[in-house]
């Protein structure tokens, strides 16, 4: 059984980086001047310094593209899953009959 919750392999993965990202912006929620935009400035902030600090790709033109498109991948993939864990994304009656769960 694991006794740490986020070590350095963990960061290194995806799925690390987006839970690192969604614990870093819920906790700035709660400073008054993060609002909307900037929290998702933030967000992809965090998620380009996640990336080039556990999963570097190297000085190379591709390098450099890869750890921006990464982080902002996380990034953008950290905030999509904060908006379902609250509620913001709603599915229609039809759609949730189709699928049973109405």
């Amino acid at each position: 059984m694991p006794t740490e919750f986020l070590t350095v392999q963990v960061l290194q993965s995806l799925g690390g980086q987006v839970l690192a990202i969604g614990l870093i912006t819920q906790l700035c929620r709660f400073l008054p001047f993060v609002t909307g935009p900037v929290t998702q400035c933030v967000a992809v902030a965090c998620g380009i310094a996640l990336q080039a600090t556990f999963a570097w790709h190297g000085f190379t033109a591709p390098g450099l593209l890869l750890n921006l498109l990464n982080g902002i991948i996380t990034a953008l993939t950290a905030m999509k899953g904060a908006e379902v864990m609250g509620g913001r994304v709603t599915i229609s009656r039809e759609t949730a009959k189709r699928a049973g769960v109405a």
